[in-house]
């Protein structure tokens, strides 16, 4: 009677976010956020590290989309290519907010799996988030 064991399935990873940008979400949410465009640092540049669009607490999406309408800019502030899912109706804003997300690991491409927002960091500054090790 053989019995193989399974390790156990690694737990979710938490990390500080930079938010690079938003879109909007469909039907009634249409003029709320429906995603988050968020990066972390790679070097000297902002690396995108994709779209978080759960997480959010209904009571917060009018002030952060809010918020985020008077930080605009033209183009994302990040030094790799966007996805054009990702990038299509998207609003950029200046990298000056810092959130925390959780997400269970990273695509072949560097994208986070499954991120799930959890939050601003109020304490922190973009240039204390935690540099993305090279993929």
């Amino acid at each position: 009677m053989g019995s193989e064991s399974q390790a156990p399935a690694p737990g979710p990873v938490e990390q500080d976010v930079i938010v690079v940008g938003w879109r909007a979400g469909k039907g009634s949410h249409a003029r709320r956020i429906g995603s988050l465009l968020v990066a972390v640092p790679r070097g000297l540049e902002l690396h995108y590290v994709g779209r978080v669009g759960t997480g959010f607490r209904e009571s917060e999406l009018a002030a952060m989309t809010s918020r985020l309408r008077h930080m605009a800019r033209k183009l994302p502030p990040v030094d790799n290519v966007i996805p054009t899912a990702d990038a299509k109706d998207a609003h950029w804003v200046r990298p000056a907010l810092v959130g925390r997300v959780s997400y269970q690991g990273l695509s072949e491409h560097g994208r986070y799996l499954r991120p799930v927002w959890k939050g601003w960091k109020q304490d922190t500054t973009p240039s204390e988030v935690a540099t993305l090790p090279d993929l």
